[in-house]
């Protein structure tokens, strides 16, 4: 099997495309493990896949300095490793600035990267959730105003009800700074989309 690279130059103007091009070194890495560098130089490259990959990283650990689009099926397969953390914090928080710059590009259906989203139902890490929160506030402004704002915000008090029981209002022994800056910004969040419990 064949996996093919293509490179355009981000712009939230749809009408400013370039035929630029890059050499843009890209790392990636699988769920065997298996992890290699290699040299995108030209508009489009194909490359040879790894073998018995369930899932593939591009651009693990942010090696290099670019905006990943996935295809439907690769994004998809990252879904379970997101949701079980077998992606360190880091990936777990580079895929979704990836989803929400392609967002604010209209480069990605709203509703493939709320599908995405619910793999960070369990998430832990205060960075990760920043960007969570981030993504929210985009996706709001994009469904105010219409038959879908209801169900937007039912799917939000879906998705921050775990964290919201699992940090409670109050401070617990021994827990990090970093629950401690979590549990006032999940309140926040819950307050803003009615969660009952607030």
């Amino acid at each position: 099997n064949n996996l093919t690279f293509t490179q355009n130059r981000f712009t939230f103007d749809q009408d400013n495309k370039t035929k630029e091009s890059w050499i843009v070194p890209i790392t990636y890495k699988t769920d065997t493990g298996e992890s290699s560098t290699f040299l995108l130089d030209s508009k489009k490259k194909t490359f040879t896949a790894p073998k018995f990959f369930n899932y593939i990283n591009i651009n693990s650990n942010q090696s290099s300095f670019f905006i990943t689009s996935y295809c439907d099926e690769l994004l998809s397969r990252l879904f379970i490793p997101v949701l079980h953390k077998r992606l360190s914090a880091v990936d777990r928080l580079a895929l979704l600035r990836d989803l929400h710059y392609n967002l604010l590009a209209q480069n990605i259906d709203p509703v493939q990267v709320l599908k995405f989203l619910e793999a960070y139902i369990d998430e832990t890490e205060y960075i990760v959730w920043v960007e969570i929160a981030s993504i929210f506030s985009t996706l709001r402004k994009i469904v105010k105003g219409t038959k879908s704002f209801e169900k937007f915000e039912s799917y939000v008090r879906d998705l921050i009800n775990p964290t919201f029981d699992r940090l409670g209002y109050n401070k617990i022994t021994n827990e990090s700074n970093l629950d401690v800056l979590l549990r006032g910004m999940i309140l926040s969040i819950s307050s803003l989309y009615n969660l009952p419990k607030v």
